[in-house]
């Protein structure tokens, strides 16, 4: 890129700083500040009140990836209408509201190249913090069957969620290891690895899995694939699956077995197959209006045979507001998925589908990671807007 008639600033500013502070602190998004407030949504609140004094260098651009995550908020907001449990709704709206609100405020500032930069490196490095968690502060007795999770002063996280603060590290180090054959890369995803075999999450095992299968089919499309590379790849694949099976003897039975195909077919998804078969019928007993239109955000609650949530992020938006709201959710996260690949950051894009896949059998609405990667995709998007814009002015040549 050659800048014709001004210089390229590169400095980075305050906000971001904070911003990647945030991202970098993410995985302590289950301890409490306060009761109600958690660490990450206590650090949020500072780039949000320093945006204050960035009014001035905001820039609105009305598209598709500002419209469609406002008309998803008005769609769950309209639920309190009706919904069957008015303050679980108020409650959820608020947070996918907050969440939304975010990142619209954080993506109208324009980034730099070295500012995103080090916005994507808080995230690599968010991964090595939550393997320090897991290592100092690990804890095999407040979850059934000895899996690995996080207990701080009586607090833990679920383990299940653990694996979702990885997979961005690992898409990283997976990308530098088939671009830049960095056998450093195999050791640093070997450790991810043990880590994430040891928390028991076969959703996140999956998802990390899918997201690597996903990046090696784009890679074997792009222009710069060679036969080298294969053999890297195969190479990786080969020395993955010996770690993982040496992993596998070195685990407690009781974990071990969690990823054994029969395990899984026996306890029924841990029990979601019967979760998921009573939301089905749930909905199917529902009354035409609800089954368009849901019970109301939140109330998933009251829908299934025992209480709990959905486990399925999916069959928990068709219960809570409906065909609609599927489809708002739908074209949400597949709108930024393909701007990702639009964009050709692969890493984040194999990184949303991932957590795709884990929202199959959890429930994510307010995951901190999948917002995180939509808030770093609408910056993309706008840095890459804006390098258009000085293009066509002639102010630069790419």
């Amino acid at each position: 890129m050659k800048i014709n008639n001004i210089k390229e600033k590169e400095n980075i500013k305050i906000i971001t700083m904070l911003l990647a502070f945030y991202l970098f602190l993410a995985p302590l998004d289950f301890l409490p500040v306060i009761p109600g407030v958690s660490v990450s949504r206590f650090l949020i609140l500072i780039p949000l009140g320093v945006s204050i004094f960035y009014l001035k260098n905001m820039k609105i651009r009305l598209d598709k990836f500002l419209i469609i995550p406002i008309l998803y908020v008005m769609v769950v907001m309209v639920t309190m209408f009706y919904s069957h449990d008015l303050s679980e709704t108020i409650q959820r709206t608020i947070s996918i509201g907050q969440n939304i609100g975010v990142i619209i405020i954080l993506s109208l500032l324009s980034y730099n190249r070295t500012e995103i930069r080090l916005l994507k490196r808080a995230i690599v490095f968010s991964g090595w913090l939550t393997l320090l968690l897991m290592y100092f502060y690990s804890d095999t007795q407040s979850i059934l069957g000895g899996r690995l999770t996080v207990s701080v002063n009586g607090v833990y996280q679920d383990p299940n969620y653990l694996t979702g603060f990885l997979i961005f590290s690992i898409m990283f180090y997976f990308e530098d290891l088939i671009k830049n054959r960095s056998k450093a890369s195999i050791v640093k995803l070997g450790v991810f690895l043990i880590f994430v075999l040891l928390t028991g999450s076969r959703g996140g095992f999956l998802a990390i899995v899918g997201s690597i299968l996903i990046y090696s089919l784009i890679w074997t499309r792009t222009k710069k694939f060679k036969p080298s590379s294969l053999i890297i790849l195969i190479s990786f694949i080969l020395i993955m699956s010996t770690i993982f099976n040496i992993a596998l003897n070195m685990l407690p039975e009781t974990v071990a077995q969690r990823y054994d195909a029969s395990y899984s077919l026996n306890d029924n998804a841990a029990g979601r197959g019967d979760i998921w078969e009573s939301l089905i019928f749930s909905y199917e007993q529902s009354p035409g209006f609800n089954k368009f239109f849901g019970w109301g955000a939140g109330t998933i609650r009251y829908f299934t045979y025992n209480g709990n949530v959905a486990h399925n992020i999916w069959l928990e938006s068709l219960i809570e507001i409906g065909v609609i709201g599927v489809l708002m959710l739908f074209i949400l996260y597949f709108s930024y998925i393909r701007k990702a690949f639009k964009l050709k950051e692969y890493v984040m894009a194999t990184c949303f589908i991932g957590y795709m896949i884990m929202a199959m059998s959890m429930s994510l609405y307010s995951y901190k990671p999948i917002w995180n990667i939509i808030l770093l995709i609408m910056i993309l998007k706008n840095n890459h807007y804006e390098v258009n814009k000085l293009f066509k002015k002639g102010i630069i040549n790419l």
